[in-house]
């Protein structure tokens, strides 16, 4: 497994939004080993395109490794990485190395769940390990649920839910409620708009508008022709 440690010059894990350097390492060998470093620091002007370019950079530097050891877990870098690369953020304590063996064991026990199959079933059969249907983490994750509105529409806050659940990403978060049938119009909360939603609501016949408000985005999702709440 490889892993990308977000470090300060001691080797204690940073925010991504602290300058510092990205280690990566490989336990290929039984051990952990250095196989790549570069230095890191986010453009300071809060500019979404740079920061945007930046983190793209960073996440082709990292190549086929999926797991990020960070001082935080929660953010807009840590939201795109994830959606836009499927990049995992992972936080823990204590000696850098005894930190990514204990992100090791945790990303095993995370791939085992996905894999879990009903009882009598074989991960083959179930597809819960790369056949026909994909694990599906539970919408919104544990006390994160859309609010009903008066008017017969909804919203949804995906930053909370994400920030409750480590292992959603936007499309699981998001695709049971926009695939819902009878669609019910629905606001959605988030701090960027992922790659995959413009496409993804055409072939659903969905339309959106969007605006920004406190801080974060707002998306506003309707059938074509249909009125927003």
């Amino acid at each position: 497994m490889k892993i990308a440690a977000h470090v300060d010059e001691n080797g204690t894990p940073l925010p991504l939004t602290r300058k510092g350097r990205v280690q990566l390492y490989d336990n290929d060998a039984g051990a952990w080993r250095l196989v790549g470093e570069l230095p890191f620091e986010l453009p300071g002007d809060g500019s979404l395109g740079p920061l945007r370019a930046s983190l793209d950079a960073l996440a082709r530097r990292l190549g086929d490794c999926r797991v990020l050891l960070s001082g935080e877990v929660r953010g807009f870098p840590y939201s795109y990485l994830q959606d836009q690369f499927g990049i995992q953020p992972w936080r823990s304590e204590g000696a850098l190395v005894a930190q990514l063996t204990a992100v090791a064991a945790a990303e095993e026990k995370r791939a085992a769940e996905a894999c879990a199959c009903p009882s009598g079933d074989s991960p083959s059969s179930c597809g819960g390990c790369g056949g026909a249907r994909s694990t599906v983490v539970p919408m919104g994750g544990p006390g994160v649920r859309p609010v009903d509105r008066l008017d017969g529409s909804r919203s949804f806050d995906l930053i909370a839910a994400m920030a409750v659940d480590s292992r959603l990403n936007s499309r699981l978060a998001l695709m049971p409620l926009l695939t819902e049938a009878p669609f019910r119009p629905i606001e959605i909360r988030l701090d960027h708009r992922p790659r995959w939603f413009a496409r993804d609501l055409d072939e659903l016949g969905l339309t959106f508008t969007e605006e920004t408000r406190d801080g974060a985005l707002f998306i506003t999702v309707t059938a074509e022709g249909g009125d927003a709440p």
